[in-house]
């Protein structure tokens, strides 16, 4: 009897290994993430403002948004035309939106 649920035990063991390596597999691939690329929108920057309010700027086809988001509501803060201001995609997200949003302030947007 002990023999039996020793070797089931290490079997399920065995199974739930091998599922956790080949979720990471998949992960390490980029696999999982295809349908969410997808999308008709980029989020470009993030800036939290408390715990469950932030503002996001994302991108629809030529056009950026700033959208004000709660837990309750999003609302469309200000619309401007895609690529307005140079944003370096390799700083710190809430760090480029906060000098995005100064950019936008000073008038030192480019126009179309």
């Amino acid at each position: 009897m002990t023999g039996h649920l020793v070797q089931t035990t290490l079997g399920l063991l065995f199974v739930v290994g091998l599922l956790l390596a080949l979720v990471w597999l998949l992960k390490r691939m980029g696999i999982g993430h295809q349908q969410r690329r997808g999308g008709f929108y980029k989020v470009l920057a993030t800036s939290a403002l408390g715990p469950r309010e932030k503002i996001v700027l994302i991108e629809i086809g030529d056009t950026w948004l700033v959208l004000g988001m709660t837990s309750s509501s999003i609302n469309t803060l200000h619309s401007m035309p895609a690529g307005s201001i140079v944003l370096d995609e390799l700083q710190n997200p809430a760090v480029s939106f906060a000098k995005m949003l100064e950019r936008v302030k000073a008038g030192k947007v480019k126009s179309s």
